[in-house]
């Protein structure tokens, strides 16, 4: 292209860009609804209500703190006592030593029952054997069980080579 096409493109461009863009009139200015002297006085109670409101919650936001901060302190003392109960040595109590009695583990109670019949004056004897409870065992702990696992796993295994080598001492060398 020519200088004069290149020159004369830019002018056009130029011309293009420098001309004002028509501007959009502002928008109207929209007038605010007058009030009646009834809603203003509304207005202003329903105001006053609404600092009442929130002065009033923020007088019991204040004593819930309060409450808080009350509870905070009561429960440091407590625990300042428990120290210091810890702390100090505490005297050394009597021991005393049971002997365990030798006599059997089962109790035995007698009940007599006397029923009076116009016939015969009976006596019933009823013995009540009382066995202990037995002890409800504690459940294995996780070591525990982890250690019965292998111990099972190594059984099994064992079981297993035993069944293996008699198989094969049992079993002639050509059907191997």
């Amino acid at each position: 292209m020519s200088k004069t096409k290149v020159l004369k493109q830019k002018q056009e461009i130029e011309e293009t860009i420098e001309e004002p863009e028509e501007e959009a009139p502002p928008p109207p200015i929209k007038v605010k609804k007058q009030l009646t002297q009834e809603q203003l006085d509304n207005l202003a109670k329903a105001r006053e209500k609404a600092r009442e409101r929130k002065i009033e919650l923020g007088q019991i936001s204040a004593k819930a703190k309060a409450l808080k901060e009350e509870k905070l302190r009561k429960d440091a003392t407590e625990y300042d006592k428990l120290i210091s109960q810890k702390a100090k040595p505490e005297p050394p109590q009597k021991e005393e030593v049971i002997e365990p009695k030798a006599e059997s583990k089962k109790k035995r109670i007698v009940k007599k029952y006397v029923y009076e019949e116009e016939d015969d004056d009976e006596e019933v004897e009823e013995v009540v054997i009382r066995k202990p409870k037995p002890k409800a065992k504690p459940e294995p702990t996780y070591n525990e069980l982890i250690y019965e696992s292998a111990q099972d796993r190594i059984k099994t295994k064992i079981s297993e080579e035993r069944t293996k080598s008699l198989i094969n001492s049992l079993m002639p060398v050509h059907f191997r």
